[in-house]
């Protein structure tokens, strides 16, 4: 079941969020960044997404545990809806939570009446051939800064 997030579900979204970098993107950053890095980190991005007015945050619950959760914000630099955060619990990969919360996503983006979505994420990241997978209208690159460090971004873009 897809459902809106709240604050309640902050701490399992904050852990799920920091295993899903530790297992994928650590790997691509600096040991600098990666030390700045904490659940307590990701908690407090995650309350201001859930009090921001222009952020949708959804999470994906079977059984009442959350395997997985999506947010998305329109406006972005290059597209009508961008997806902020994309997550499943590395348990629960491959068995297509990931394809059913970018579809809620594109959903949501359809109801603002917006043409096209955008999600970045790292070059050579573990996640790049997911975002193929939905079958990306255009791909672009950018630098994207974390902490200071620059890393090789690549941005997939779908018609909506």
């Amino acid at each position: 079941m897809i459902r809106p997030a709240n604050v309640s579900d902050v701490d399992v979204l904050s852990v799920l969020t920091y295993e899903a970098w530790e297992g994928s993107l650590f790997p691509l950053l600096h040991p600098e960044v990666v030390s700045s890095l904490s659940v307590g980190w990701f908690a407090e991005a995650l309350k201001e997404d859930i009090a921001c007015d222009v952020v949708c945050v959804v999470v994906y619950e079977e059984d009442n545990e959350i395997l997985g959760y999506a947010a998305g914000k329109c406006p972005s630099e290059r597209s009508d809806f961008e997806i902020l955060r994309l997550y499943v619990h590395p348990d629960a990969q491959g068995l297509g939570i990931g394809r059913k919360l970018f579809l809620e996503m594109k959903t949501q983006s359809i109801a603002l009446n917006k043409s096209q979505m955008i999600v970045w994420t790292l070059l050579g990241a573990a996640n790049n051939p997911f975002y193929r997978s939905l079958l990306p209208v255009d791909i672009t690159n950018r630098e994207i800064a974390i902490f200071g460090f620059k890393y090789s971004g690549i941005g997939y873009i779908y018609s909506l």
